[in-house]
């Protein structure tokens, strides 16, 4: 995270817009990985420094996808749909 974190303070400049560049970076990153990015890709715009640190900084995200992939998509009520 050093290197993005250290790229967006010196961006930062003297104005203020009330965000804050590590919400801007949170949800960037938590975009992508809603929208299925490739991990790799995820890691090098985040700036962390392995994919794992990426996966175990977002994990509840795609904890939260998996759920919602099981509600959304299920066998089992689709077989007893097509009764």
């Amino acid at each position: 995270a050093g290197r993005a974190v250290g790229r967006c303070r010196a961006a930062q400049g003297g104005g203020s817009s009330g965000y804050r560049w590590h919400d801007i970076r949170h949800s960037t990153v938590s975009r992508l990985i809603a929208q299925g990015a490739d991990i790799a890709l995820v890691q090098a715009v985040a700036g962390d420094a392995s994919a794992a640190t990426t996966l175990k900084i977002y994990a509840n995200l795609t904890a939260k996808q998996l759920e919602n992939a099981a509600l959304e998509f299920n066998p089992g009520q689709a077989l007893l749909d097509k009764r």
